[in-house]
């Protein structure tokens, strides 16, 4: 499978760089094509999130090509961008062609980041509501947890990543399409706290389960935890902990928004 997200058909080519880095900017990564043929046959061997195709390539109409693109990647977004260097007429027969034809989506250039998030906001909560198993992503820098809880949850069947801090999560992960956040609070960088406030601003759908253990001999896990929970934790776990409580806990958590059913 691609480790790419977005597959950006433009024919200009500075114009599609540009687009690929906006949507690296939010980390969707993208693979750019210049024409129809070559993104054609990269829906044969790749999978995308999205697909972001211009609305008309040298005077042809790529609603035409939508049978074409659906029968390679059906369950896959279409997001047509129009322009109106043709004048509103044709700008408004562009978007409806693409919108009866079955695309998800449509963008009007030039378009802003905020046009182009809320675009990809709607592709995440569209996979998210679609697909059977649920994403987690492990905080931990503690190398052995990390490893041991991330193997038990792929046991279980929950699709697993991993980060040693907050900053790596945010700088390598496109947490818009995660489920569940389970985060240690005492990590290096900026912490679990100011993190679990981060996710719940940027991305409200995400569960969080805060793990901490004591952090000295006057602060116990469950004051560290206590944080986590006003940061906006929906479940705190004191370490250490026996697995089948934590798997419960996150059962719970996922199906419920808590830690109890």
């Amino acid at each position: 499978m691609s480790h790419s997200s977005v597959l950006v058909l433009n024919p200009n080519r500075a114009e599609a760089q540009h687009i690929a880095t906006m949507l690296d900017a939010q980390k969707w990564p993208a693979i750019v094509s210049f024409d129809p043929s070559t993104a054609l046959d990269l829906l044969k061997s790749e999978r995308f999130k999205l697909l972001m195709f211009e609305a008309n390539i040298d005077g042809v109409n790529l609603t035409d090509r939508i049978d074409d693109i659906r029968r390679l990647a059906p369950s896959t977004p279409l997001l047509i961008v129009a322009h109106d260097q043709w004048g509103p007429k044709a700008l408004e027969a562009q978007i409806t062609g693409a919108k009866a034809a079955g695309a998800e989506f449509t963008l009007t250039k030039p378009f802003s980041k905020d046009q182009l998030k809320t675009i990809l906001d709607e592709t995440a909560s569209y996979h998210r509501a679609r697909r059977t198993e649920h994403h987690i992503l492990v905080i931990e820098d503690d190398e052995l947890l990390r490893t041991k809880v991330t193997l038990v949850l792929r046991q279980v069947g929950y699709t697993v990543s991993e980060a040693v801090n907050m900053e790596d999560a945010f700088f390598d992960h496109n947490l818009s399409l995660l489920d569940m956040v389970i985060t240690s609070i005492l990590i290096p960088g900026i912490g679990g706290i100011a993190g679990i406030g981060q996710i719940r601003k940027d991305w409200p759908h995400i569960k969080v389960i805060a793990m901490s253990q004591d952090a000295n001999s006057k602060i116990s896990a469950l004051h560290v935890l206590a944080a986590a929970e006003v940061a906006g934790a929906n479940a705190i776990l004191p370490k250490p902990f026996a697995i089948p409580d934590f798997l419960k806990m996150v059962a719970s958590v996922i199906k419920t928004g808590s830690a109890t059913a």
